[in-house]
């Protein structure tokens, strides 16, 4: 496996019949593979029509959660330590980070750990028919169909 990722070939998942729990997926050599025990589940085509599942890029998150924004630019360690406080404003003109090392997918992991399914759900119905109608487009990386 890599020691860094990039940005496009990270995704998070969840059962919308158990919706308690949010995986972290990496891609490597068109395999997904499930952090943290890097287990392969398969390719991404095999997750398209499956409706029990939400799949999507992990910008979804990085854009739309405020509490992840130190991980979202290339910040300083300083910065980053204030942003994760709560003490330092984001910079929304800070370069987009586009490469994540293991340490920074850990800190992700860990992260989503205490993320709401509820507050993930209000993300997904914006984006429903995005889901939609581009699910397929490996452009826009868009995986799999919404809840609703």
């Amino acid at each position: 496996m890599n020691e860094e990722y990039d940005r496009n070939s990270i995704y998070f998942f969840y059962m919308k019949s158990f919706s308690n729990y949010l995986y972290l997926l990496l891609e490597y050599q068109d395999l997904l593979y499930v952090y943290p025990s890097l287990c392969p589940v398969g390719k991404k085509e095999e997750f398209y029509d499956n409706d029990d599942l939400v799949i999507a890029p992990i910008d979804l998150l990085l854009f739309h959660i405020p509490k992840l924004e130190y991980l979202n630019r290339n910040y300083n360690e300083l910065e980053r330590t204030l942003l994760k406080q709560g003490l330092k404003e984001a910079n929304e003109y800070r370069k987009l980070k586009y490469h994540f090392n293991l340490a920074e997918i850990n800190l992700l992991y860990q992260e989503l750990s205490n993320i709401q399914i509820e507050e993930l759900d209000k993300i997904i119905k914006k984006y429903h028919s995005y889901f939609l109608n581009r699910k397929k487009d490996s452009v826009l990386r868009i995986l799999n169909k919404s809840i609703l």
